[in-house]
């Protein structure tokens, strides 16, 4: 639904960032999570800095964008 809202394909997404889940331990929960969303990120990075993570995830997806390493990035 989000992504229909914003008029994006799943294809437009090339980054993803996600952070940590204690009721679903992964060791690569940003490419699994990916792959359950059929997407197909350039990047996938998974996160833990407890309750910093979402603030450090924006930071890292501005720093992403800024670089040209990704133009569009999931935060999860």
């Amino acid at each position: 639904a989000a992504l229909a809202q914003s008029g994006l394909r799943r294809a437009d997404i090339d980054g993803v960032l996600c952070g940590y889940a204690t009721t679903f331990p992964h060791l690569m929960l940003a490419t699994l999570l990916s792959e359950k969303l059929g997407l197909d990120p350039h990047y996938a990075h998974g996160m833990q800095m407890g309750g910093a993570t979402g603030a450090a995830m924006v930071m890292l997806a501005r720093e992403l964008v800024r670089a040209g390493r990704c133009r569009r990035v999931l935060v999860v």
